[in-house]
């Protein structure tokens, strides 16, 4: 049985990557944190499209949901991880440290520098390779810990320098909302009119707020939002394809695998066979 604390927490998209000139951070937008370590290199991101910081190698940046980051190698190669995870802020006891601080977060960032002594990058090792094992309960309970165990570290760095957190306008915080519900309602095959009737806005009025704001059309944005949540599922569950294409608001397999495969170049089932957990 999973314990209160580990209740809380749900892990997404959890991956290594290489970035140069051409091929880059984002942008992007989420509704859930987004943990990003330097293995090598030296990158460049943007955050709110507002405040701009450099990290090199061993350095770290946890980026709160809701925030709309992009970036770049300034090395003629870098390579990151990133975690990303969510946390239930409609839980009734989140006195669960770190997670209980990060509960109400959204819209900004916190930085941390390189620290000798302290081996991150052997914790963010294991994570990534746990997150690459057939999700049982064991398996989640120890991704927790590892979870726990590098935010706890992080948090606890007597020379950290935490720039954040950047709060947006009111009408910042109101578009936040809306594509955290977007988010929980993938099956109810939301569109960019349903977006604009929640809102309270015209269709060409709330989608150009919305580009102003996020830096990417809201259909854009919805359409990243499902395959993100299609290719979860495939790698961390045996859920069957059709189910996953009404999770996620395609209605029919057939019309996810079309979306599916011209955004990554392969089927759903290709994907699945590819990256889900052996076993």
């Amino acid at each position: 049985m999973l314990t209160e604390y580990q209740r809380m927490i749900r892990f997404h998209l959890h991956s290594y990557g290489e970035f140069d000139h051409v091929r880059r951070i984002g942008p992007a937008v989420w509704p859930y944190f987004d943990l990003l370590f330097i293995h090598a290199g030296h990158v460049k991101l943007r955050i709110c499209r507002r405040k701009e910081l450099e990290l090199h190698s061993g350095e770290s940046i946890l980026i709160y949901p809701h925030t709309h980051f992009e970036g770049y190698s300034l090395a003629d190669l870098s390579r990151a991880s990133v975690q990303h995870f969510a946390i239930d802020d409609h839980h009734d006891s989140p006195n669960h440290p770190p997670f209980d601080g990060l509960v109400k977060l959204r819209n900004g960032f916190q930085a941390y520098p390189a620290e000798s002594g302290w081996r991150i990058e052997a914790d963010v090792a294991r994570a990534m390779k746990l997150a690459t094992v057939e999700p049982t309960p064991l398996v989640h309970e120890m991704r927790c810990a590892l979870l726990t165990l590098i935010l706890g570290g992080l948090s606890r760095r007597s020379n950290q320098q935490a720039i954040g957190p950047m709060t947006g306008s009111t009408s910042d915080v109101s578009f936040d909302a809306l594509v955290g519900w977007a988010a929980q309602n993938l099956s109810r095959g939301i569109t960019v009119h349903h977006l604009a009737q929640r809102a309270g806005l015209s269709f060409s009025h709330f989608r150009a707020r919305f580009e102003q704001h996020y830096g990417r059309t809201a259909g854009a944005f919805l359409r990243d939002l499902r395959l993100r949540e299609a290719s979860r599922l495939l790698r961390e569950t045996r859920t069957p394809i059709k189910q996953i294409a009404v999770h996620t608001g395609y209605g029919e397999a057939a019309t996810l695998h079309h979306a599916f495969r011209k955004d990554h170049g392969i089927t759903p089932a290709q994907y699945r066979t590819q990256f889900a957990p052996r076993g």
